[in-house]
């Protein structure tokens, strides 16, 4: 989670959102030190298409198309299971069919 932490601190930063990228650091760690998330990114979608693209060395999907897969999967994940690998590889195969 930790990186996590400093990228979203870098995005409020550059977003001018605020200025002492370790307070906000500071702020965020403390805010996440008694929970847990698991993060699924567009990055993993796109790995999940390359499974699909053989001899393609990157995805065939947009930055566009992978953002509307996760928020498919997030949409319509059981929420007694999570968002698995095979979530993310149905909404790949249903959108790119």
């Amino acid at each position: 989670m930790y990186e996590h932490i400093k990228c979203m601190a870098a995005s409020l930063v550059e977003a001018g959102l605020a200025t002492d990228f370790q307070q906000v650091e500071l702020v965020l760690a403390a805010y996440w030190a008694d929970k847990v998330a698991v993060v699924w990114t567009t990055e993993d979608v796109h790995s999940v298409q390359d499974d699909f693209d053989d001899e393609e060395q990157t995805s065939s999907l947009t930055e566009e198309q992978a953002q509307i897969i996760l928020q498919k999967a997030f949409d319509k994940h059981d929420a007694s299971e999570g968002i698995t690998w095979e979530d993310l590889r149905y909404w790949s195969e249903e959108l790119c069919s």
